[in-house]
């Protein structure tokens, strides 16, 4: 019936014939008076019943400019849709485009819905003539019916060159895929559009674009695509491994009936054992294999199955991986990558640990810490040959030498015995920054802030292999079990050329220096950089620099353990400071605070969300890596603490640390702009209020630090703009940039390949190149693909941190919590909440489901049953809510259950 509808309503896609305007208008109006959206549009706008707790819209346009007039693409549900950009519109500080669809009515889909654009297809005159309203008033409909009649045909030119180029596009997988069987290849559509013409144009462009969206089997968009416009390829062997089971069941192929039963007495004893030993220490045991090569192969199938996909394209494993769970559980409520991960488990395949953000292969994430990794093995052995041969000066670098000698030496500044104070995580491996300050005794009130950063680029060409790696990794992958950095940690910490500030013992550490004079009203009036070495260093934490400020975050509310857990160790002061050591300290600490009063006086509001983090103890080695077979696990890890984080930014040391390396940000910026470096920088709009006087609201709400919470956003805020990546030195508005000054990120050179490659820009200009190491061509290139790199790394480390969170949650609601202290399960709790918007209807049932934040957890996630006689609720509504479900799929989600309005 749907498809039915569909065809009839896009008819005129396939006609030769121009449609007269009478007949324009009456679709027009026939679409804006109607009061049911069409199957369609409902489709394409329904809500993901599994949608996660983290959000993953990327909502940034990556510099591009979707200005009115704009024809553009939109997919979402495997549903493309044809239109012309109106605008941008905002709901709950989501960017939505207001599209003028091809069917004659007004869309609103989200900025991240956009894969293909044709700028300014529209003249802006006509645009701005229609009007944004779903119903066109007065003239607006003469305005619209022209731009339809354009957009059709348009729409006409792409259809019939979709439909010609199939011959052209056959053997794309075969000439692009990767010549590893398991490994993923990539290929743009600009590099297929010229498999059929040496120049293509648009209806080229768009027909492979489509082409390629339409084969999920071979070709899998890669985020966020609309900058990339690239597809990664599958591996051969995981397509062949597909196709098979795809067949199989096709063809009821009786492999998959003889698995399932070979599976079901195993699945019921496995979760007989595992509900049995929940309270037990994890262990494994060892046990003959069970399973044949077929097995296995359906078995690698579900777990493949388990991988991130977006709404933008079709997910090939989804019919048959639902089809086999179905025969393995005809009970199963839904079928979601949970329901396949607890299946795994109960198979024997995963252990009930398991994470499954470290198995995604597009991540290639190491899962656990492996003494005998041959990637360490591998990266540890270059480090011996880097270290063992020095190159002769001025001859070419290969992919393994390092400089010869220090290019920066002969410009250093020898900081002498100014106390630096490198302020980190007690556990943290990659000391990269230092802070020092300098009074100036002729200018009462003002001071030189230093930011020392670790100078990895003294040591490491852009030519060698750690820094070629290091750029296609993009940063540092952080994991509660385990780091995969950026650099390896022989080479870090080595005890005679390690980058980690204070790693070479008795030897100073070599840094560049971004120094800042600030005066009495946190006016940054002088800057310098400067090449340096830093000789007196004392490595403290936070919770010790905290004790001698003078703050306790845990008394102060800021950190909270609502599920309380083992006692956190009391702090104690740095210890080996003097007197006149920890003054410093506490200058720098009121020197930061001038900077946020500056930051006040200049800049509205920030957003800030309570957040939580946990700490698990140790699982047996080998388990987090699966296998094809059949294993015998019971018990579980311990948990360590579940805390809670509120707003510290206006106090203590991670402010202070935080104001410092914006401040340094800034001036990296400022010494390339001076010295006509290309730099990449970091910028970012301030917030679109709904009205003057919601602004005026939100300044007087705000916090000592200028951040206002999650319900304040929702109610007052149409939009927090992301940032972007440019080469211009734009404003920044949350740091405090301000335009034609920018910020660069030059603080974390071991852990973020934008900043390493900052360095090498900045290291020119200290030595007085006439060129740069780096042209803006190829600095621009970089940017795109270094803001694809950090939105995946991030990405994956909001989903394990959020797992693992889930994972608590889920285990303390069952009463299956191991771990010292912890209050017991209580499932009837209930929790204040905030909406954070306004609700949308859900696929299931036709109900209304919200978001919520719930600061008393630090979780956020949709809330159902939610009612209200006098109308929807409006965001930043309070409400109370008690835990309904928590589901562990590769999107955790804690779901909630509407009690009462508070």
């Amino acid at each position: 019936m749907i498809n039915k509808q569909a065809n009839a309503r896009n008819s005129w896609k396939t006609s030769n014939r121009h449609e007269p305007g009478e007949r324009l208008k009456d679709v027009i109006q026939s679409s804006g008076r109607s009061n049911i959206a069409s199957q369609e549009k409902q489709l394409y706008f329904k809500e993901d019943p599994s949608s996660s707790s983290v959000s993953d819209e990327d909502d940034s346009l990556g510099g591009l400019d979707v200005v009115p007039g704009s024809f553009i693409v939109t997919r979402r549900n495997d549903i493309e849709s044809f239109g012309i950009s109106f605008g941008f519109d905002y709901e709950a500080t989501q960017r939505q485009v207001v599209m003028f669809t091809a069917n004659g009515d007004i869309w609103r889909p989200l900025a991240s819905d956009i894969t293909f654009i044709l700028p300014s297809y529209i003249p802006l005159n006509l645009v701005e003539r229609c009007g944004t309203e779903d119903v066109p008033v007065g003239s607006q409909l003469n305005a619209r019916t022209e731009v339809l009649k354009r957009l059709r045909d348009l729409v006409r030119e792409l259809e019939s060159k979709y439909s010609h180029i199939s011959r052209s596009v056959a053997d794309v997988y075969a000439r692009f895929k990767n010549k590893d069987p398991n490994a993923w290849g990539e290929v743009s559509v600009t590099e297929v559009a010229r498999m059929i013409e040496d120049n293509p144009r648009y209806p080229t462009i768009y027909a492979v674009h489509r082409h390629l969206m339409n084969y999920p089997l071979h070709f899998v968009a890669r985020t966020p695509y609309l900058i990339t416009q690239t597809f990664d390829i599958r591996p051969q062997n995981e397509v062949r491994e597909l196709e098979k089971v795809l067949a199989w069941k096709r063809m009821n192929d009786g492999r998959i009936l003889s698995f399932v039963e070979k599976a079901k007495p195993i699945i019921a004893e496995t979760a007989r054992r595992l509900e049995a030993s929940a309270l037990e220490p994890p262990s494994e045991t060892p046990v003959s294999p069970i399973w044949n090569e077929d097995d296995q192969t359906i078995i690698d199938f579900l777990r493949m199955s388990i991988r991130q996909t977006r709404s933008n394209q079709a997910d090939p494993y989804l019919i048959s991986r639902s089809a086999i769970m179905r025969l393995l559980d005809p009970s199963a409520p839904t079928i979601d990558d949970a329901s396949v991960a607890r299946m795994l488990t109960n198979l024997g395949v995963f252990p009930p640990w398991q994470d499954l953000i470290v198995i995604q292969s597009t991540l290639d994430i190491e899962p656990e810490v492996d003494s005998k990794s041959e990637r360490t093995a591998k990266k540890d052995k270059i480090v011996e040959r880097s270290l063992a041969f020095s190159p002769a000066p001025n001859t070419p670098l290969g992919p393994e030498d390092f400089y010869p000698s220090d290019p920066l030496e002969a410009v250093r500044h020898d900081f002498g015995q100014l106390p630096v104070f490198v302020i980190d995580d007690p556990n943290a491996q990659e000391l990269d920054d230092g802070l020092s300050i300098e009074r100036i005794p002729s200018e009462p009130g003002s001071y030189w802030v230093h930011a020392h950063i670790a100078n990895p680029t003294a040591t490491l060409p852009p030519t060698h292999s750690f820094a070629i790696d290091a750029m296609k990794q993009g940063t540092t992958q952080y994991l509660l079990h385990h780091t995969m950095p950026l650099f390896p940690g022989s080479l870090m910490h080595h005890p005679q050329v390690g980058w980690s500030l204070g790693a070479q013992k008795g030897k100073p550490s070599r840094v560049l220096t971004f120094s800042a004079k600030i005066d009495s009203s946190g006016e940054l009036v002088d800057y310098q950089v400067r090449a340096g070495v830093i000789n007196n260093i004392h490595v403290v934490s936070y919770q010790s620099v905290d004790k001698l400020l003078g703050y306790d975050m845990e008394q102060l509310g800021v950190i909270r353990r609502p599920f309380g857990g083992p006692a956190p160790k009391a702090a104690a002061e740095p210890s080996g400071l003097s007197e006149a050591e920890k003054g410093d300290i506490k200058l720098l600490h009121q020197v930061s605070q001038t900077l946020q009063q500056w930051w006040l006086r200049n800049h509205t509001v920030r957003p800030f969300q309570v957040s939580s983090r946990v700490s698990v103890g140790a699982f047996p080695p080998g388990t987090m890596t699966p296998t094809l077979q059949y294993r015998q696990f019971q018990g579980f890890p311990e948990f360590k603490e579940y805390v809670v984080e509120g707003d510290s930014s206006g106090k203590g040391s991670s402010m202070m640390v935080a104001e410092i390396m914006k401040l340094a940000g800034r001036v990296g910026s400022r010494f390339a702009l001076k010295h006509n470096v290309p730099f990449i920088r970091r910028t970012g709009e301030g917030p679109l209020f709904y009205s003057p006087a919601h602004r005026e609201a939100m300044m007087a709400a705000r916090r000592p630090s200028g951040v206002i919470g999650d319900h304040e956003v929702a109610s007052n805020v149409a939009a927090m703009y992301p940032a972007d990546y440019s080469l211009e030195p734009g404003a920044h508005h949350h740091i405090g940039a301000i335009e034609g000054e920018g910020y660069s990120r030059v603080t974390s050179p071991l852990r973020r390949a934008l900043d390493l490659v900052s360095h090498w820009q900045l290291q020119s200009a200290l030595l007085g190149h006439s060129k740069p190491t780096f042209d803006v061509d190829w600095m621009d290139r970089f940017r795109i693909s270094f803001a694809r790199l950090e939105k995946t790394r991030g990405m994956a480390g909001q989903y394990h941190e959020a797992f693992w969170q889930s994972m608590f949650l889920k285990r303390w609601f069952s009463g299956e919590l191991r771990g010292d202290g912890f209050v017991p399960s209580n499932p009837e709790a209930v929790y204040d909440g905030f909406l954070l918007d306004r609700g949308k209807r859900s696929s299931i049932g036709g109900m209304f489901v919200f978001r919520v934040c719930v600061p008393h957890l630090g979780v956020r996630g949709p809330v159902w049953g939610v009612n209200n006689d006098s109308g929807r609720p409006q965001p930043g509504s309070m409400i109370r809510v008690r835990l309904k479900e928590v589901i562990l799929g590769i999107k955790p989600k804690v779901d909630f259950e509407f009690v009462e309005f508070a």
